[in-house]
């Protein structure tokens, strides 16, 4: 009877190599988080770093869109941007950035949290188990 609690906190136990290998290479979009049971911060992180890109995305497509190839003389081509566009996808442009340069830190930061994180799910989880 009391084997059933240790087999069940280790199958439910969560590694802190496996936290960092998620880190390592999904950490940026709070893969991480959601292994170690911290949705809020998992899903803050996933739309913060795909909004950063995804606005700096729509940026160069919006200054793209206000582009335009004149032709003066044959073998001669000039571009010109719309202002409008500039300022438009400059905007987007330092928005995403911004967002970018939220979650880089926050990703750096979280090597260092991991640990703590580990442990507090893996008391809590024995704490459940031994009521």
């Amino acid at each position: 009877m009391a084997e059933q609690p240790i087999d069940a906190y280790e199958a439910g136990r969560k590694s802190t190599g496996l936290a960092y290998l998620l880190w390592f290479f999904l950490g940026t979009f709070g893969v991480h988080r959601f292994y170690l049971k911290r949705p809020t911060g998992g899903w803050t992180q996933f739309f913060v770093h795909v909004g950063g890109w995804a606005l700096l995305g729509l940026a160069a497509w919006r200054v793209g869109q206000g582009s335009v190839v004149h032709v003066d003389e044959p073998g001669m081509h000039m571009m010109t941007t719309s202002w409008s566009a500039v300022v438009g996808g400059g905007l987007l442009a330092w928005t995403g950035g911004c967002l970018l340069a939220i979650v880089w830190p926050w990703w750096l930061v979280d090597a260092f949290l991991i640990p703590g994180m580990t442990g507090d799910f893996n008391r809590r989880l024995r704490a459940v188990l031994d009521r």
